[in-house]
């Protein structure tokens, strides 16, 4: 091998090493400028998400979080109904649908839920909370206590029938 080479063979690695050194740097920086709420560590993502005041915030770390028990708190914490409807029929995680749920008091939205979700555990929340808002608000909406067991029914035996039981 000449000395040319040799110095051509050394440039290709210096350059290869380079590479990897920004690849390497670039995705150490990348997670440095990640919000608190948004740390893999438990601890330090439930702590910033108990320091959130904006429903913005709130609503990102809800959705965003890696972490489920802070996704979970920041869904405690939302008033949203809109984001706590979005997350009770679209996210993927059981968990956080079932957490949402707990929050969301729009009743179409629930009875959706019951018939629509493909987890089961979560249809059983859903309806359980629905009846609960039922039968809060049956006085103040319906004023017809028949009227809200008739539906109190019709949604026990959608409910029953998707379950099979």
């Amino acid at each position: 091998m000449g000395y040319e080479e040799y110095n051509e063979l050394v440039r290709f690695y210096e350059k290869r090493s380079e590479d990897k050194i920004k690849y390497i740097i670039r995705s150490d920086f990348k997670d440095l400028f990640r919000p608190a709420w948004d740390s893999w560590r438990e601890d330090e993502a439930v702590k910033a998400v108990n320091k959130l005041k904006k429903q913005a915030t709130l609503a990102r770390a809800a959705k965003k979080a890696r972490c489920r028990k802070a996704r979970i708190k920041a869904i405690e914490k939302l008033t949203n109904q809109s984001v706590l409807i979005n997350l009770a029929k679209f996210d993927r995680d059981p968990k956080i649908r079932r957490a949402a749920i707990e929050k969301v008091n729009d009743q179409k939205a629930l009875a959706d839920i019951v018939r629509n979700d493909p987890g089961k555990d979560v249809c059983v929340k859903a309806f359980i909370r629905l009846k609960l808002l039922v039968n809060d608000d049956a006085d103040n909406l319906l004023n017809d206590s028949a009227r809200s067991d008739l539906i109190l029914n019709l949604i026990q035996d959608e409910c029953f029938a998707y379950l099979d039981l």
